[in-house]
């Protein structure tokens, strides 16, 4: 038996805030197993990736990534895991 799992609406993480690609496309994800589309993400374009690397250089610039680089690759690596939890439970 094969249960269908949908992929829920999903946006672009750009300047701590989500957002909905700029031209507004989506791809769809689709089961290989019954190629039925089990949803869809956006399809970010190079002014989506422009604003995500402007928005990184401004936050780098804030403080000149000086709290990031100083903070324990432990304690790095438990906000990267509290991170990745929140997206997949979102």
């Amino acid at each position: 038996m094969v249960t269908t799992v949908k992929i829920p609406q999903r946006q672009l993480f750009i300047d701590d805030d989500w957002h909905a690609p700029v031209l507004g496309r989506r791809l769809p994800v689709i089961n290989p197993t019954t190629e039925a589309p089990i949803g869809e993400i956006p399809a970010g374009t190079s002014e989506d990736v422009d604003a995500a690397v402007d928005a990184a250089r401004a936050a780098l610039k804030r403080n000149r990534g000086r709290d990031w680089s100083r903070v324990p690759g432990a304690v790095q690596a438990k906000f990267l895991r509290a991170i990745a939890a929140k997206v997949l439970l979102s």
